[in-house]
């Protein structure tokens, strides 16, 4: 077995495995998935037929970075928002921005990143509805932005 059919496997196994984790989920980040797992499918099931000697080497690139890189990013934005380090997670998100792919949730984030930033006992009616706005998202971002409205109105 050569490298070509070790990475069309492992591309097809991660694949069918994010596509059955994410299927049903209305999250943004776990849409996004979902859709990069059918569209490396589709790929991975077009190039079977039509080349199947490079086939492992054509799609292994996209399900790196379609499914990996942006479950590792997901990752260390919510560790870094966690444990408060705005100015490193600041640098991240305009990154991760940059990326089509991530931009929606990476945009969510850096809103949240402002509010954050801004943080005092009191917070201004702009903010607050953008906090609601944020906290109505399906998103893991929602998340954070309904603990923060809980903080804001138990102050």
């Amino acid at each position: 077995m050569d490298a070509n059919y070790i990475l069309a496997w492992l591309v097809g196994i991660g694949a069918v495995l994010t596509a059955l984790r994410t299927r049903g989920r209305s999250e943004i980040e776990l849409r996004t998935l979902f859709w990069c797992a059918i569209l490396i499918l589709a790929a991975l099931s077009v190039g079977a037929l039509f080349l199947p000697s490079v086939i492992g080497y054509l799609v292994f690139l996209p399900w790196l970075f379609g499914i990996i890189l942006q479950q590792i990013l997901l990752s260390k934005v919510i560790m870094l928002f966690e444990e408060g380090e705005l100015e490193r997670l600041s640098k991240l998100l305009h990154r991760v921005s940059l990326v089509p792919l991530f931009r929606i949730w990476g945009h969510l984030w850096k809103k949240l990143i402002f509010i954050e930033k801004s943080f005092s006992f009191e917070i201004s009616q702009s903010e607050q509805e953008m906090l609601l706005q944020i906290a109505t998202t399906p998103s893991f971002v929602a998340i954070y932005a309904r603990a923060r409205l809980l903080f804001f109105s138990q102050a």
